[in-house]
């Protein structure tokens, strides 16, 4: 149980450090870094389907409350999840230990393409379902392009550093 309370307040940090430091930064008032898709690898690799669907809806649900933005992130955020718990066994071995969060000192450098995947994932769906009223294609892909390498390279910094940290506990 006090692991599970742990990786909630690891959520509430994410979140309200996407709400007051990174939603409203615009990087040559394009990209827009979405680091709270971390949250995505702080669960660890045995929770069901259902459990990272609903850790990733509330999650989602919870930034949406926070920021204003009336289902666009837990629409975006829950399908991520979704997706992450199909293509995670895709990227770690099945002797790996299910109780900790996929990361690079649990299964290498998949989990970085992994990474890509799910913030092009989630970046698509979620500038789409927030450009659909007024759609205008080279912003939406110069967008789309400039947050995806932020958000990944941001991500993947704290990616590094968790497995480093892994690494030298275990050493």
């Amino acid at each position: 149980m006090g692991r599970y309370l742990l990786l909630f307040c690891k959520i509430i940090v994410l979140i309200l450090l996407q709400v007051w430091v990174f939603s409203p930064l615009y990087i040559f008032r394009l990209a827009t870094p979405f680091p709270y898709i971390y949250i995505l690898f702080l669960i660890p690799i045995n929770v069901s389907k259902m459990g990272i669907t609903l850790w990733s809806a509330f999650s989602g649900l919870l930034l949406d409350i926070l920021s204003g933005t009336p289902g666009l992130h837990m629409a975006a955020f829950t399908a991520t999840g979704f997706l992450r718990s199909y293509l995670l066994p895709l990227f770690v071995d099945s002797d790996t230990d299910g109780s900790c969060p996929p990361s690079l000192a649990v299964s290498g450098w998949g989990i970085a393409l992994l990474l890509l995947i799910l913030t092009a994932f989630h970046h698509t769906l979620l500038f789409f379902l927030d450009a659909v009223g007024a759609f205008d294609l080279p912003y939406f892909l110069l967008r789309l392009g400039t947050s995806i390498v932020a958000t990944y390279a941001l991500t993947l910094v704290c990616l590094l550093l968790l497995g480093y940290r892994s690494r030298k506990r275990r050493d």
